[in-house]
């Protein structure tokens, strides 16, 4: 197995592509990384800054560079020996002309080879989209956009389409005629019968009329390619055929203002396979599965396996080449079968690649055992990790902190069943009502039918769905959780709770998911196994998805007690947990998985690591907390804006914005424009995704205008100005207690069991935000330079360590932590990939702010110590070392542990059999890692 020592995470978009990323290796190898990695690399949309939207899986994309390009990074890899991790995306590509296959299908319907490639819902009761599929891009709509001309068509090499702005959709090449019939008699006129260009035109005219009797579709394809060549070679060969097309397409293309004009070009595309439409009517009817609602990004079928072999057939290449080492899957949740499409990857890239699903647990929820993976991506590692820096006791008095300062009362679960609801009904409605309509068809063929309403069906879900605690289940014939069926038995008993007049859809439904549903005899058993089968998956594909937008990006961004703890993956009326509650956890993520990764920041995070690793420090200070709070509040009256009866922001908002201010902060420089411009950029995107005073369908310009100008007033630098010299001292303790939050963070991530990553830029302090803040360039000049001065050894290592924390405020002690760790990680391999996990207790008067764990290979030991809650033990500036702060506070050994050790980043030597002194662990830095002598 390809085990990575560390990953490092890159974001790779045009201004930073193979070239820029051959650059880094060097540096990366020095940081102690193994393998890059690296968001999709395949083709995707022009101009995209991500590559999750991918029309092309068998070409790399030309925008991140050429082919030679990506043969020298990956070159310089296998000289540094250095591995590559890629990130795919099966579930799904970009809704877009350049998606050869999806072109196919909008041209040519279910006649097309690729028709089954894509999750369409091809037999949708509407009228007008059976045999269709709805592509809602325009802006108005559709009859306006008509009118304004707006939809025009155009001709090229590839034939026809109708294209609205930069977006094109080819016709069906049976309706050519519509337009071609128009110009031929004018043609015939200036060219006359016996021209031969005239008689082509006529002989592809005809040769268009018989296409429809040709049965065989792929012959029909085949005639209709040559035809389009023929069509095109006369186009481009004769002036007047040119011109006359031209004239006749203009025309065709109706007059704005003129109504009647554009009927024929109505008429045309009525008959098309495909059905332009306003974009907010996917959110009440959509006929095909998206990526959750994003219009532009079109789910695929890889549980058909022709699907599996033409989109996995570059990346099977680049694997049996050993350019790819492994892989990160994205969004394993969205595939209809997840076990059986794991199994194909597997066969495809051999039994020595890394894999690993982005796949997000929900606290105590197990991963699939049988998936031949590595384990997940690392949320729920993050959870446990920050969890730990949050004070529990605490929970109540920060609870009426918030309740008192917002006016929220709601709990965290009324919260999250609210914005479920909202987004069911506002971006999801199309999608519920597939599924009710599929689950209807499979109730028809029950007896008792006619009690089982679409509508009643259509809310019993919405209940479930609002409901359910965790993304899906995987519920069927080859696999599943035993857990799984008390998931859905709770949900649905719940849903009857509440609203006991569904419990016969409910009843339904339960029998459905658990696949308890019996049928006449009378009936194809088989087909009646293939329909609740497709029903089930298509639940679980949608409570997935249900749970990414209502959880995640809605229920987040309402609910504001403590954000750092508003995480993907983590919960947030969780608050807090033990030492001895994440020592049971990692040690069971060692035995089930312990080659999953130890993430603390992805590309899809809330909030950056040490962000998060600022704002855990409130969780210490509550009475504080308030006190600041409530001044704030004061100082910052005069800035609010009315609006109607109501002052923006409210004060769940300004809750909200006090937090990220503490926790994004530029550390040691003043507030520039730029840093104003992000927080507003933050506070825009979280309203937005809240949905109370603004949305991403309906955005209010008066309320973002009023906020944004909030947060422009009090960020303002004049002597008038009260809130900032009230905020900017506290600010500045938050700052100096989270970098030892930072500093804990980072070393248990390497140490403990598990393949530490770091996302781009996170080897330096970085107060990132949400996306697209967290995708900012990162100064590799700088951090390079940063780790040229770590790196070599010192003489003096004591004065090395205290010029550290004294200049703690460039970055570089963390920087300093991760490279000497990964460098020791790197010399002893076995020890931290293999090493038994062993739980230290620590004793005496502080004993619960220490956090210590042994790891052991044969004849190798290493011990981790960290701290935690510094705030009740020393004063700001003052740094948690020595005697003065730890006493006789002490970590315990077990008997076979040797007596002699050595801390990496003092290089002292440390003396204990039963136990060792906090004190002298942690005597000249904030954190230790010791390497035990072997000879004892």
């Amino acid at each position: 197995m390809n085990v990575p020592i560390a990953t490092y995470r890159l974001q790779l978009q045009p201004e930073f592509g193979f070239a820029r990323a051959a650059d880094i290796v060097s540096y990366l190898s020095e940081l102690g990384i193994s393998h890059v990695y690296a968001s999709p690399v395949f083709r995707a949309r022009k101009g995209s800054s991500h590559g999750y939207d991918c029309v092309d899986p068998n070409a790399l994309n030309p925008e991140l560079g050429s082919p030679d390009d990506w043969t020298f990074l990956v070159e310089r890899l296998r000289e540094s020996d250095m591995g590559w991790l890629q990130d795919i995306v099966p579930n799904h590509m970009a809704f877009d002309v350049d998606n050869r296959m999806l072109a196919d299908v909008l041209e040519n319907g279910t006649s097309s080879r690729f028709h089954d490639y894509f999750d369409i819902y091809w037999n949708h009761p509407a009228k007008d989209l059976k045999g269709r599929v709805m592509a809602p891009f325009l802006g108005q709509r559709y009859g306006e956009c008509l009118e304004n001309g707006d939809i025009r068509i155009v001709y090229d090499r590839d034939g026809f389409a109708a294209t609205y702005g930069d977006l094109k959709f080819p016709l069906h090449i049976e309706t050519y005629l519509n337009i071609l019939d128009q110009p031929t008699a004018s043609i015939k006129a200036e060219l006359g019968e016996e021209d031969p260009a005239y008689n082509r035109w006529i002989d592809a005219l005809d040769d268009l009329e018989s296409l429809v009797l040709q049965l065989d579709a792929g012959v029909r394809q085949d005639h209709g390619r040559a035809i389009k060549q023929t069509l095109w070679d006369l186009f481009c060969g004769n002036a007047v055929i040119r011109r006359m097309l031209s004239e006749s397409l203009q025309r065709f293309n109706g007059e704005p203002g003129n109504i009647h004009s554009f009927q024929r070009l109505d008429g045309l595309l009525s008959q098309q396979r495909f059905r332009l439409c306003y974009w907010q009517v996917a959110n009440e009817e959509i006929n095909y599965r998206r990526f959750f609602d994003i219009n532009e990004l079109i789910a695929l079928r890889q549980e058909k396996r022709a699907v599996f072999e033409h989109t996995h057939r570059l990346l099977g290449q680049l694997a049996s080449e050993k350019s790819v080492s492994g892989v990160r899957i994205d969004h394993i949740d969205g595939l209809a079968d997840p076990g059986k499409y794991l199994q194909r990857l597997r066969r495809c890239l051999g039994e020595d690649a890394y894999i690993l699903v982005e796949k997000i647990l929900a606290p105590e929820e197990p991963l699939s055992i049988g998936w031949p993976v590595q384990g997940t991506t690392g949320y729920d590692f993050a959870h446990w990790l920050n969890a730990l820096f949050v004070y529990r006791e605490n929970e109540t008095r920060f609870t009426d902190i918030y309740t008192g300062f917002s006016g929220r009362t709601e709990s965290f679960e009324d919260v999250v069943y609210s914005a479920k609801k909202w987004v069911l009904a506002s971006r999801m409605a199309g999608d519920l009502d597939n599924l009710a309509r599929r689950i209807k068809k499979i109730s028809a063929l029950k007896s008792f039918a006619d009690n089982l309403t679409l509508s009643r069906l259509k809310s019993a879900l919405s209940e479930v769905l609002a409901r359910f605690p965790i993304y899906r289940t995987y519920l069927g014939k080859d696999n599943g959780r035993p857990d799984d069926r008390a998931v859905v038995e709770a949900a649905i008993s719940r849903a009857v709770l509440e609203y006991p007049h569904l419990h016969i859809e409910a009843e339904f439904l339960r029998n459905l998911l658990l696949e308890n549903v019996p049928f006449d005899e009378a009936l194809d058993d088989v087909e009646i196994v293939k329909q609740c089968g497709r029903a089930v998956r298509a639940f679980q594909q949608l409570s997935a998805a249900l749970m990414a937008k209502g959880f995640e990006d809605t229920a987040f961004y309402r609910y504001h007690r403590l954000v750092s703890l508003n995480e993907v993956g983590s919960a947030p009326d969780r608050f807090g947990c033990s030492v001895e509650r994440f020592h049971t956890v990692i040690a069971r993520r060692a035995d089930d998985w312990p080659h999953a990764m130890n993430s603390t920041a992805t590309h899809d995070s809330k909030r950056g690591e040490d962000v998060r690793a600022r704002l855990n420090v409130l969780s210490e200070i509550p009475t504080e907390w308030k006190t600041r709070i409530d001044a704030w509040h004061r100082f910052t009256r005069g800035h609010r804006m009315r609006k109607g009866p109501n002052t923006v922001p409210d004060k769940n908002t300004e809750y909200l914005l006090y937090q990220t201010l503490l926790g994004a902060w530029p550390q040691g420089r003043p507030v520039t424009h730029r840093f104003v411009e992000r927080i507003n950029a933050y506070m825009i995107k979280a309203a937005r995704e809240a949905g109370e005073h603004t949305s991403w369908l309906e955005p209010e310009e008066q309320y973002e205008t009023a906020l944004a100008g909030f947060v422009e007033s009090i960020l303002d630098p004049s002597p008038k100005n009260e809130f900032l010299p009230a905020f900017i001292p506290f600010c500045k303790k938050i700052a100096f207690f989270g970098l030892f939050n930072s500093l804990s963070q980072c070393l248990l991530k390497i140490a403990a069991p598990g393949i530490p990553d770091f996302y781009q830029g996170t080897e330096l302090p970085q107060l990132a935000l949400v996306d697209p803040d967290n995708r900012r360039p990162v100064t590799y000049d700088k951090r390079r330079q940063l780790l040229k001065t770590i790196v070599k050894a010192s003489s003096d290592p004591l004065t090395q360590v205290a010029e550290l924390l004294a200049n703690r405020d460039d970055g570089r002690v963390k920087l300093f932590v991760i490279a000497r760790t990964l460098a020791t990680r790197r010399q002893r391999k076995e020890l931290f990939q293999s090493g038994r996990y062993l739980p230290l207790e620590a004793g005496g008067p502080f004993r619960r702010h220490i956090v210590a764990f042994a790891r052991v290979a044969g004849e190798q030991w290493f011990v981790a110590v960290v701290p935690r809650f510094l705030t009740a033990l020393v004063g700001e500036d003052q740094d948690p070392l020595g005697k003065n702060v730890w006493s006789d506070t002490t970590v315990s050994l077990p008997p076979e542990a040797p007596r002699s050790w050595r801390n990496i980043f003092t290089r002292q030597s440390i003396q204990g059999a039963a136990g060792i002194a906090v004190s002298d662990v942690l005597q000249h830095f904030p954190v230790a890692l010791l390497l035990g002598d072997q000879t004892r």
